[in-house]
């Protein structure tokens, strides 16, 4: 019995034979025969039917161990034959193989490791190094080869980072620094090499701070921890010694220059050096517009309150209260500007605002206040005005506007408002509107949220002047430092000297001179009519008051919602719209229509032919024929197309308009929104108009990453292409391929990408590789983006801005 198991455990050696490449014939040597474990099965069989169980457990187990032993030295040889013939990805899927099989043996971390850095990975190289080093255990033989291999890694690294340093390419190099100290914090290299960058680029602030995080998590025992030491004296010795270039510089050549930068680039100045700290609190022009986000900002207020002209609070209830006393107590006086953001947090008392108000209301012109719903008592409009007699542009947003917050509106007294931003949840009743409008004769621009359907009929009774008019669409709500955005309503008499001339020029065109003499007879009037109607407005009213605009309204934004059926039911309505009787004057429409045919849209947009721009929003009973239509519009240069879940428009009809235009100078800005028809064929043809500037995709299911991929190799391909501009919300289909071409594209200066899920670092990386015409990108919620990216990113061009919040989002900008 026992030759018989001897036998069966011993298996003999013998040769084999292959054949080459070349044809020769080799033999080598195997350990099996080609099917040994037959017999050894069938011994081990016979071994249990003689209930001898503990011999066949032990020699099976040893020839487990062989069997293991014997299958990871295979794969690691397969593993080199893999890497050194260039096939790295079955080679390090042969090394996985070796660890998850044998994971507290040295070889299958080697050979991975060995694989990662043929491929010029270092740094995932250390990082399965390291991984090696923490699972096996140090009596294995090969130990001492996993310790000289990580070591090799981390000096290469290294090395790497110091020859990008002296190249000058930090980005890149900070990028490296910082990818090492993810992998392996508790070496001083990471720490080392990226202080040393930041001392190159004479930024010793940010060098003395990663020295002193080296410190904290290096262990006493690191070889280089003296080392750090001595960095962090020298960087602190030289914070102190910087050269003081600011005092050769004439005081208004520096204050000029500071007031050129941002908060963020004002607050890497701060960090150079104490002296040019002190030189940039000193400048007075910098800090004339100062926005409140933190507690660091709220720091600097405190220093500088004396120079602010222009405050925004978007902050906490204590720092908006705290500001607020500030301006009480004078120490910041003089301001133009206020803009305060409550809508998330508890507002301060209205007495607060008062005592504010009545110290610095003599000076401001620009106020903007937003009040969150839980707030039930906010300031009083009427009373503001009364305090503020310089104010031109008012933004007062509150969930309830009452009657006590208008009294006191029948006083003769009148303001200058020209700016007015009216928005609550209630209806705005006609005696409230009316108490507001009656003294504010000399308005420009006015945007109400929910009103009473009486409300049209008081702006021509009250304000005769209004040129900007917006009811009902919510995000035409301008905060108080953005109402230059708005259009036709800046320079009121500059813009009606401009529409005479555009007027006298339309009737040189036309052979209508009775239309003509009718236009030129009013000039007082809207130029920019924005409505989306609601349940409380009927119509009728609406008809009217668009009506009265005809002969000077330029854009238009006509909004009917499911609960207006009256609009898309009757044919009426429609045909009382006299605006669109060969009107020459409309530039801008935009239609968010429920059940409007096709046939009516064409007619009222081919009845304006010199219309510039043209959204249609909620598609749903658009056809293919509104291209044609399109196609005529000569001056037609934006267009959007958004809403179409169930729409009757098709990828083939899309594709058919953009092969149309392609040669033409005329469209230059295209954007989808929601648009389930958008293909494969349009954007193919799409990429084929040589006059676009800007390309907006969003949320557009449809396009397949085969698609994705020749848009983007069709633009970076062409070379009379003018496009500058590329936005990319929830695009599934966009990978890091398709993203990196386009940073190929030879005009692009802008792009945002946003919720695209496929996007990762290798991508973002990529990408910036390319793009050698980059002035702004912006990245928000793309998760699989890391933080370490994010600041290789920052550091890609001096002027960054990065969000500390948790959306995963970055905006830079060169």
């Amino acid at each position: 019995m026992s030759k018989r198991k001897s036998s069966a455990i011993q298996l003999h050696p013998a040769k084999r034979r292959y054949t080459t490449n070349s044809g020769m014939v080799k033999s080598c040597t195997c350990n099996y025969d080609d099917n040994p474990w037959q017999n050894l099965f069938n011994m081990y069989d016979q071994a249990i039917s003689e209930k001898d169980y503990q011999e066949v457990t032990k020699s099976a187990t040893t020839a487990i161990d062989h069997l293991t032993d014997d299958f990871v030295k295979l794969l690691d040889l397969r593993a080199r034959a893999l890497s050194y013939g260039k096939e790295f990805s079955q080679g390090l899927n042969d090394g996985f193989k070796m660890i998850n099989e044998s994971p507290m043996c040295a070889m299958g971390y080697i050979r991975t490791g060995h694989i990662h850095g043929l491929q010029g990975n270092l740094v995932k190289a250390l990082e399965v190094l390291l991984q090696g080093l923490s699972s096996v255990p140090t009596s294995d033989p090969e130990y001492s080869i996993l310790q000289r291999d990580a070591r090799e890694a981390e000096d290469r690294m290294s090395h790497h980072i110091a020859a990008l340093g002296l190249e000058a390419k930090f980005d890149i190099a900070l990028r490296i620094a910082w990818d090492l100290i993810n992998v392996h914090r508790f070496s001083s290299t990471g720490y080392l090499c990226a202080g040393n960058l930041h001392m190159m680029q004479g930024r010793a602030q940010a060098a003395i701070e990663m020295f002193q995080a080296g410190l904290k998590q290096v262990p006493e025992s690191d070889s280089n921890y003296p080392v750090l030491m001595n960095k962090l004296q020298e960087a602190t010795q030289t914070y102190g010694k910087r050269l003081d270039i600011l005092s050769t510089l004439p005081f208004e050549l520096m204050s000029c220059a500071f007031s050129h930068l941002s908060m963020p680039e004002l607050t890497i100045c701060m960090d150079v050096s104490k002296t040019w700290k002190s030189r940039v609190l000193q400048c007075t022009e910098a800090w004339r517009r100062l926005e409140v986000n933190s507690k660091y900002e709220m720091a600097l207020v405190k220093t500088v309150s004396e120079h602010i002209r222009h405050l925004r609070i978007d902050a906490g209830g204590e720092s908006t209260d705290t500001c607020l006393r500030l301006i009480s107590d004078r120490k910041i006086c003089n301001l133009e500007t206020l803009e305060i953001d409550t809508v998330f947090r508890q507002a301060p008392t209205v007495r607060r605002f008062f005592s504010a108000f009545r110290e610095t209301g003599p000076t401001l012109r620009i106020l903007n206040l937003k009040f969150a719903r839980a707030n039930p008592r906010p300031p009083p409009l009427i009373p503001i005005l009364d305090m503020c007699p310089k104010l031109t542009h008012l933004t007062y947003h509150t969930w309830n506007l009452r009657r006590q917050d208008v009294k006191g509106a029948r006083s003769s007294k009148s303001f200058i408002l020209t700016h007015l931003d009216l928005f609550t949840n209630r209806s705005i009743e006609c005696p409230e509107l009316e108490a507001i409008l009656r003294r504010c004769p000399k308005l420009l621009c006015l945007i109400l949220y929910k009103c009473s359907p009486n409300c049209l009929r008081l702006i021509p009774q009250y304000c005769n002047l209004i040129e900007y008019f917006s009811l009902n669409k919510t995000n035409t709500t301008k905060s108080s430092g953005q109402w230059e955005q708005i259009p036709y309503v800046n320079h009121h008499q500059t813009n009606n000297l401009q529409f005479l001339r555009e007027q006298l020029q339309q009737r040189r065109l036309s052979t209508n001179p009775v239309q003509h003499e009718q236009q030129d007879k009013q000039v007082n009037g809207l130029r920019s009519l924005s409505i989306y109607t609601s349940d409380i407005i009927g119509p009728q009213g609406v008809v009217q008051f668009i009506n009265s605009n005809k002969d000077t309204v330029k854009e238009l934004a006509l909004g009917i919602g499911e609960g207006d059926r009256s609009f898309t039911t009757l044919i009426q309505p429609w045909a009382s719209l006299v605006l669109f009787e060969w009107n020459y004057q409309l530039r801008k429409i935009e239609f968010s229509l429920e059940r409007c045919s096709t046939s009516i849209l064409c007619t009222m947009m081919g009845r304006c032919p010199n219309l510039e721009a043209i959204k249609l929003d909620r598609t749903g009973s658009l056809t293919d024929e509104v291209f044609y239509t399109l196609v005529d519009l000569a001056k037609l240069h934006h267009l959007e197309l958004a809403g179409g879940t169930n729409t009757r428009i098709t990828d083939e009809g899309l594709a058919w308009f953009f092969n149309q235009v392609a040669d033409e100078n005329r469209l230059r800005i295209i954007c989808f929104s929601d648009l389930s028809p958008v293909k494969d064929n349009t954007l193919v043809s799409l990429a084929k108009v040589k006059s676009l500037q800007k390309i907006t995709i969003r949320r557009c299911q449809g396009v397949s990453e085969r698609a994705m991929d020749q848009f983007a190799d069709a633009l970076a391909k062409s070379s009379i292409l003018s496009l500058q501009d590329i936005t990319l919300h929830a695009m599934a289909t966009i990978t890091n391929s398709a993203l990196a071409r386009m940073g190929e594209i030879k005009s692009l200066t802008d792009m945002t990408v946003t919720r695209c899920s496929r996007i990762d670092d290798e991508g973002i990386q990529e990408l910036l590789n390319r793009w050698k015409t980059f002035k702004r990108l912006y990245i928000h919620g793309c998760f699989r983006i890391r933080h370490t990216t994010m600041y290789y990113c920052q550091g890609r061009v001096p002027q960054a801005f990065k969000s500390l919040d948790q959306d995963n989002s970055i905006q830079y900008s060169n």
